[in-house]
This record gives structure tokens, C-alpha cells and sequence, in this order.
């Protein structure tokens, strides 16, 4: 059960605008967007950790949804259906307090219902249990049954946040305990360490002045160089860092053209895992160990819309120590139907799937593990133009 996102925010503001213009908004306002998407947006990283770690480890009862989020006036609701900007507006207006009757008489509602079907089951509160608004009406209903992670305790939110992303990416579970008499309070934990960030002997070529003005900042020199266009080959002295392997992820829908992407940039290069090639999961995994254990660089070119799609391959790489850098491929949902429309047999995918995609896709951010982030913009011809996403 994940808390909600504050609808009051900034972020909030600007997708509920109705002049809004950048395509998340707009999408929102003409096709809908899953609530999870967009609670994703308005509170970035506590709750994409939240919803991660919530779908990499819930385990409801046959008939039940596994997830479910806490709203402002809506009751509890799968973190997949589909809002419009009205439809949204509605179940985030109103205060979340333990005293308000246009929040509390819904969620006690939908809190009952799911009570009386989930047998034997717990549920996990993914939020603050520190204040009543959520602790106060929630365990009345279910009692010794209502857990949350101990490891909350103490923590703000993007500690929260950082710390689910973590565990979600390493299939880990925290330790549930009882609300119920448990400590709710505490000192502040010691920070999560930084995902510690390589580069590549790519990029070095690529940025000699760049790289040696982080060395010179590290060793307290306070000479500044202008940092040079991160694709323009530069001259200079040779790299001198050992080369480091690259796990690259592709995002994009179909039709954006990632294998065309993957192509022409990496085939030389990079091994290239894609599920239709492999064509089930575990072929998948045991290429993906395979390329992990011989440190050989490689292209994951599936579509990867989701965090959670991303994080099992992030986690276990860095691990392994490569250098994780994620392209995302731009593509219209009219551009994407007119490229399928090229392919033929089964390699021309439904319509309805690729809009699917397009509602799913969850924009990629650093907090994930990312060592670098690019934006690509493809053309007819296989051009490519390739920004980095700042």
C-alpha cells in the first residue's frame, strides 16, 4: 500500500495546468496516464522507489491487486488505471488528515473491502507511519496485519526512495514489522553510499579536458577549463584510465528504431541482447550472466519502459563494474506506426501495443543507477542526432 504523492507541489502545479504543453501533460489531458506514472512525476524519486519496489516484491492473494495507492479523496487505487486531468483532479483534491471525511470515509471504505478478501495476508504500508493521517484509520481496519519496512525509521524521503530503488534492483526484501507498537521514531541513519560513477575510455577520448579538470577538482585544483562537446573527438594526450566495459540500455517504443540504433553504433562493439531474438526470459538472463562473467560490453535492446524493466539489469551490472549509460530513442506514436507499417509477419507489432508501450514508459533518471543518460533522435536513412540529457 504506497502513500500518495503531494498533489500540492510544484511538480503538481505544473502537470495539472491546463496550458501545460510538454508531452506528459498533454498526454494526461488527451489519452490519460497510469496514476503511478504520474504520481512518479509529481514526487520523483520516494515515489518511483515506492512503486519499484512495490512491483518487484508484492504477492497478493489470487483476485487481488497487489498494489494499491492511498489518494486524497479517492480511496485506494491500482497504480494502473488510467486517469485524465479530471478524473485526476477529483481524487487529489482535498486534505490527507486523519480528520478529514472526504479522505478518510473512502480509503476506510476500500481499506474494509480488501480486508475482508485477503484471508491470512499482510499489508505493507509504503509511506510515513509517524503521523496518523495513514497509521490512524489504516490500522484500525487491519490491525497486527499492517506492517512497514523497519528500515523507515529514521529516514526521510528521498532516503526512503534511494533506498527501495536499491533494493528492488537486487530482488531484496527490507524487514517488515507490526505498526502496531512499534518504534516510529528515531536517529538518522548513516547516508546511503553514492552509486559510484566509471569512465569509460570512450568518454575519455572523447572529453580529455573534461575528465582531467574532475581529476584536478579532486586533488583541490581550482582551475577551470571549459568542458568540450561531449561527441567532437578531441586532440590531446592519451587516455591514460584502464578501458572500461559498457552495459548500454536502449528505451524506446517499437518503431523508434533501437535495433537500427544498435546497428549502427554498437554491433562492432557490443553484444546485443533483445528477448525477440532470444525469444524467452531465461535465454535472456543466461546471455545477460554470460556477457556479466566475460566483461564483455553490451546493448540491451528490448523496449525497457518501466524503472523496474531497467533495474534488473542495472543492478547486477554495476555490480560486475561496468559503466551503465542509457539512450533514450524519441519517437512519436505516428512515427513509431509508420516504421512498423515497413516491417512484415511477425515482426510488425499490433498498434495497440505500441501505444500501450508509449502509456508505460517511465522516463530514465541518474537515481537508477545511470552513469551518463542520451537522448536520441532518429531519421529516416538511419541518422541518428544524439544529445546528452542534462
Amino acid at each position: 500500500m504506497l502513500s500518495p504523492a503531494n498533489a500540492a507541489g510544484t511538480r503538481a502545479r505544473m502537470i495539472l495546468r491546463e496550458e501545460a504543453a510538454f508531452p506528459l501533460a498533454v498526454q494526461l489531458r488527451e489519452q490519460g496516464l497510469p496514476l503511478g506514472e504520474i504520481f512518479s512525476f509529481i514526487s520523483g524519486l520516494y515515489f518511483r522507489g515506492k512503486l519499484a519496489y512495490a512491483r518487484a516484491h508484492a504477492a497478493p492473494p489470487s483476485g487481488l491487486p497487489g498494489i494499491v495507492v492511498i489518494t486524497a479523496s479517492g480511496g485506494l487505487v491500482s497504480p494502473d488505471r488510467l486517469f485524465r486531468l479530471g478524473d485526476l483532479r477529483e481524487i487529489t483534491n482535498g486534505d490527507i488528515a486523519a480528520g478529514a471525511p472526504e479522505y478518510r470515509v473512502p480509503l476506510e471504505r476500500d481499506a474494509r473491502l480488501l480486508y475482508e478478501h485477503m484471508g491470512e495476508s499482510e499489508v505493507v504500508l509504503l509511506g510515513s507511519v509517524a503521523t496518523p493521517k495513514y497509521v490512524e484509520p489504516l490500522l484500525e481496519i487491519f490491525g497486527e496485519r499492517l506492517m512497514f519496512p523497519q528500515e523507515f525509521v529514521g529516514r526521510g524521503d528521498m532516503s526512503r526512495g534511494g533506498l527501495m530503488l536499491r533494493y528492488a534492483a537486487e530482488m531484496r526484501e527490507l524487514t517488515y514489522v507490526p505498526v502496531a507498537g512499534a518504534v516510529r521514531h528515531g536517529t538518522r541513519p548513516p547516508k546511503l553510499p553514492k552509486i559510484a560513477k566509471v569512465v569509460s575510455q570512450t568518454e575519455e577520448s572523447q572529453n580529455p579536458d573534461s575528465v582531467k579538470t574532475r581529476r584536478a577538482s579532486r586533488k583541490g585544483d581550482s582551475t577551470k577549463r571549459q568542458k568540450p562537446h561531449p561527441f567532437k573527438k578531441q586532440k590531446g594526450a592519451a587516455p591514460k584510465s584502464r578501458p572500461v566495459v559498457e552495459a548500454v540500455i536502449l528505451v524506446g517504443i517499437q518503431g523508434a528504431g533501437k535495433s537500427t540504433f544498435y546497428t549502427e553504433r554498437f554491433s562492432e562493439t557490443h553484444a546485443r541482447i533483445n528477448l525477440d531474438e532470444l525469444k524467452t526470459r531465461e535465454r535472456e538472463r543466461e546471455f545477460f550472466e554470460e556477457c556479466l562473467r566475460e566483461k564483455r560490453s553490451f546493448v540491451v535492446d528490448n523496449t525497457n519502459m518501466k524503472a523496474a524493466d531497467r533495474a534488473r539489469y542495472i543492478a547486477a551490472a554495476r555490480e560486475a563494474g561496468f559503466r551503465v549509460v542509457g539512450y533514450f530513442l524519441e519517437a512519436s506514436l505516428k512515427d513509431a506506426m509508420r516504421r512498423n507499417n515497413l516491417r512484415t509477419g511477425k515482426a510488425k507489432v499490433p498498434v495497440a501495443a505500441i501505444a500501450g508501450a508509449l502509456k508505460r514508459l517511465e522516463p530514465m533518471r541518474e537515481e537508477e543507477g545511470f552513469d551518463q543518460i542520451f537522448v536520441v533522435k532518429s531519421f529516416d536513412g538511419g541518422k541518428f542526432e544524439v544529445e546528452e540529457m542534462k
